[in-house]
């Protein structure tokens, strides 16, 4: 794999420390291009209004009080269930 680019803060050692295996690293690393606040908004509105990717990253209580969030969040939401069709 070859390293396209660096997030702002983030050194190559720390990816490299972070990665399990050889990165092809190229002599002039751009630094990645920020999301915009559409992009943002999309991910957060329409790809995952759960926060479900966030349970990847987090362990034990945070974890735990991401889960709850998340159920009551999807308990809460409309449209959950299709309407039942009555004759």
């Amino acid at each position: 794999m070859r390293l396209a680019s660096i997030h702002s803060g983030v050194d190559i050692e720390t990816v490299k420390d972070s990665t399990g295996f050889d990165l092809i690293i190229p002599k002039d690393v751009k630094e990645t291009k920020r999301p915009t606040v559409k992009e943002i908004t999309l991910l957060g509105e329409k790809v995952d209004p759960l926060g479900i990717r966030k349970l990847e990253i987090l362990a034990g209580k945070e974890r735990e009080e991401l889960l709850s969030k998340v159920i009551e969040k999807e308990l809460s939401m409309e449209n959950r269930f299709p309407k039942l069709l009555t004759n």
